[in-house]
């Protein structure tokens, strides 16, 4: 005798959080955006050291904040067997990816100065 499958809430995707947590990410994408576009135009016209501090503030939560909330949404994403291992790949990947970003990104800054090095990111952010 067949029994009737059902399915659980827990099946269901995307999950309802997705839909409020992917927003959450794309705005922390263009403040990160917005702060390196702001950095960039004012590191040649002012030397207020506060106004820098401040936009690398900004430019440090947005990039900090949304490394946790793309790591939660990979984990919603995925299956439910796997999470231990989508989270732990998901954070390998951005650890990997800071470690290695930082001789480029010198190199960058050796050649085309800091202007350039920023300007370079944004073109790649975007």
């Amino acid at each position: 005798m067949r029994k009737k499958q059902t399915t659980t809430t827990d099946d269901k995707w995307p999950s309802s959080t997705l839909a409020v947590r992917l927003p959450i990410a794309i705005c922390l994408h263009l403040i990160s955006v917005f702060a390196l576009i702001l950095y960039c135009n004012l590191l040649s016209t002012t030397k207020n050291i506060t106004i820098f501090v401040l936009i690398a503030a900004i430019a440090g939560i947005s990039s900090a904040g949304n490394v946790i909330t793309l790591s939660i949404l990979s984990t919603e994403i995925g299956n439910k067997k796997y999470q231990g291992l989508i989270t732990s790949l998901c954070n390998l990947a951005t650890k990997l990816g800071a470690f290695c970003s930082g001789y480029p990104f010198t190199l960058i800054a050796l050649l085309f100065g800091w202007h350039g090095t920023y300007t370079i990111l944004m073109i790649i952010n975007r």
